[in-house]
């Protein structure tokens, strides 16, 4: 087993992560999760000069690998990355657009929260604000938004949200790169 810490941009990537099928999945990569899963509390907290008392709290906790989780938003992947910063983080997972995305690739999960046995988003990375695309449909569907991103994820979750899923898309290549990137933990090893 590999003991991994993840930094978090938010409290909907914590969850995520703190979730049982992302635990599951974890496991099943022989990745020992690092407790705690960290709040960074917003992306200008990821930024070089601010996340080496993460990386030392999770260093502390035994983490032999540091993964952070992270949005695109409206900037490129790259320039994301290296705002961040490479040089103590072994990855630094980024979400086209947003976390919430990967929502929308898990079509199980989606049909589920809508009640609708035919969803299939083509596209979930396209979106600018999947989070709202998520609430408008929940609005159209059962009458009732998404009210907050943590709301959202936490009733996802209970429908069994599932990275794995998301990875499956064959349009959500961010999800995919994420579990590769796990993988690829067990094998430099």
């Amino acid at each position: 087993m590999i003991r991994v810490g993840f930094i978090c941009e938010g409290a909907t990537e914590k969850k995520i992560i703190e979730s049982e099928n992302t635990r599951t999945l974890l496991k099943s990569l022989h990745i020992e999760l690092i407790i705690p899963v960290i709040d960074a509390t917003g992306k200008t907290n990821l930024s070089r000069n601010k996340i080496n008392p993460y990386i030392d709290r999770l260093k502390a906790n035994g983490a032999e690998k540091i993964v952070v989780i992270t949005d695109q938003d409206k900037d490129c992947i790259t320039k994301t990355k290296d705002a961040i910063g490479r040089d103590k983080v072994n990855l630094i997972a980024v979400a086209v657009k947003q976390i919430e995305a990967w929502l929308l690739a898990d079509s199980d999960c989606m049909r589920a929260i809508l009640s609708d046995p035919e969803f299939h988003c083509d596209s979930p990375e396209e979106p600018l604000d999947p989070y709202k695309v998520i609430s408008d449909l929940l609005v159209m569907q059962t009458r009732m938004g998404a009210r907050s991103k943590l709301l959202l994820v936490a009733k996802c979750i209970n429908h069994k949200f599932s990275i794995t899923k998301a990875a499956q898309h064959p349009n959500c290549n961010s999800a995919k790169y994420f579990i590769e990137k796990l993988r690829a933990f067990h094998v430099e090893h």
